[in-house]
């Protein structure tokens, strides 16, 4: 089997440790040989192989289709796969966006077209019924023939400098073009010049101060030891837990309608700088939900204040909850399985993340969010509370 891979005695008898990448990805593929399996499912092997080893190992996969066996090849080395894959399937952003056999895919391509302006290109086809991509290198691409395009283009008056077939641009232009909206480089980048990514750059600070502002307002009492003075002008503590928790809120709303200001604004400078259309992409659903879990988090915050009335404590509380609880509930949900259907009853970071996303949309997701804010807001604030009520202030 070693020979098979190419590994000569003398570096058969080395230690693995010792071994180039390209020797281990050798040795790793003559373990998966073992036993003369059927199926054969690789990720990524040739990584670490010279041109020579890429060669090797692609005569080495072809001998082994060619003997009726099966190979399930993942890798990001395209040109390879498009040298020796029948059939291919295309992923991006974890699902598929196009399977069939290699010449399928790559005869569907459609029209290869370059512009100076891009995206009016697309927006002209988009105008005239052809739907369109945009590229990661800056091209568009589309279903529609060559010559179609042409008169679109001419029609508006953009110049093209690139309009071909696209059949022949091989599967590395297929996948960007099929992939384009998940892509990190390139146009793609534009995608994030919406209102709702400036909206949530500028309110995440906040979701992490509004929890400690809510916090102090509470613990400060004791910390600073001005509970003393407070309580004697405002003998009621019901009353003054009653004005602390309003102004909290009120500081909420006013920190989440300053978050949503400032995103509106960076939104317009930054669609006017990227050169692309202005997306105001968050529904009154969303914003609601948004300035709902803003609110939660403070509750929380709120609640661990009266609860422990120690500013140090009720912040490392407020981390422990929102930070290490989840991923114990979650580890919990996988080693045991009657726990899985109801983590999401009790884990209260998980109806946050939903709010966060504006994906509350169910009758059930609500009842989620009510039980989770009763077990972690309304049952330890009303302890809380009855023992505040009786707790000295020194």
């Amino acid at each position: 089997m070693l020979e098979l891979v190419s590994l000569t005695p003398a570096e058969a008898k080395r230690r693995v440790r010792n071994y180039s990448l390209g020797m281990r990805q050798r040795l790793g593929i003559a373990t998966a040989l073992l036993g003369d399996p059927r199926v054969l499912i690789l990720d990524e092997p040739a990584n670490g192989l010279d041109p020579a080893g890429i060669r090797w190992m692609r005569d080495l996969l072809t001998g082994f289709a060619s003997r009726g066996g099966t190979v399930l090849l993942s890798s990001h080395l395209l040109h390879e796969i498009e040298v020796i894959a029948d059939d291919l399937v295309v992923i991006g952003n974890g699902k598929i966006v196009a399977a069939g056999t290699k010449e399928q895919l790559l005869a569907a391509a459609g029209t290869h077209a370059r512009s100076t302006s891009p995206r009016d290109l697309a927006h002209a086809l988009e105008l005239a019924g052809i739907a369109s991509t945009l590229a990661g290198d800056g091209s568009v691409r589309t279903d529609a023939d060559p010559a179609r395009v042409g008169v679109v283009a001419l029609t508006a008056g953009i110049a093209l400098t690139e309009l071909r077939s696209a059949e022949g641009a091989g599967l590395e232009d297929m996948f960007l073009s099929l992939t384009a909206d998940t892509q990190r480089e390139g146009v793609a980048a534009d995608s994030d010049v919406t209102y709702e990514s400036f909206t949530r750059a500028s309110g995440f600070p906040m979701s992490v101060i509004l929890p400690m502002i809510a916090i102090l307002a509470v613990t400060s009492e004791w910390s600073q030891r001005s509970g003393l003075t407070t309580f004697t002008l405002v003998p009621s503590r019901g009353r003054v837990i009653v004005a602390k928790a309003i102004a909290t809120l009120l500081v909420g709303l006013g920190s989440v309608v300053v978050a949503f200001a400032v995103g509106a604004l960076a939104n317009v400078a930054g669609s006017a700088l990227a050169g692309v259309d202005t997306v105001w992409d968050i529904s009154l659903s969303m914003a609601l939900q948004m300035m709902l879990f803003n609110l939660v988090g403070m509750a929380i915050g709120f609640t661990l204040g009266v609860v422990l009335r120690n500013s140090a404590a009720a912040i490392v509380g407020y981390f422990v909850i929102s930070l290490v609880m989840p991923g114990i509930l979650v580890l919990l949900a996988q080693v045991r399985s009657w726990f899985a259907d109801l983590q999401p009853w009790i884990d209260w970071n998980e109806t946050q993340v939903a709010l966060l996303e504006g994906a509350m949309d169910s009758g059930e997701e609500w009842a989620m969010l009510g039980s989770t804010t009763m077990i972690w807001i309304v049952v330890p604030l009303v302890v809380g509370l009855l023992s505040l009520r009786r707790s000295e202030v020194k």
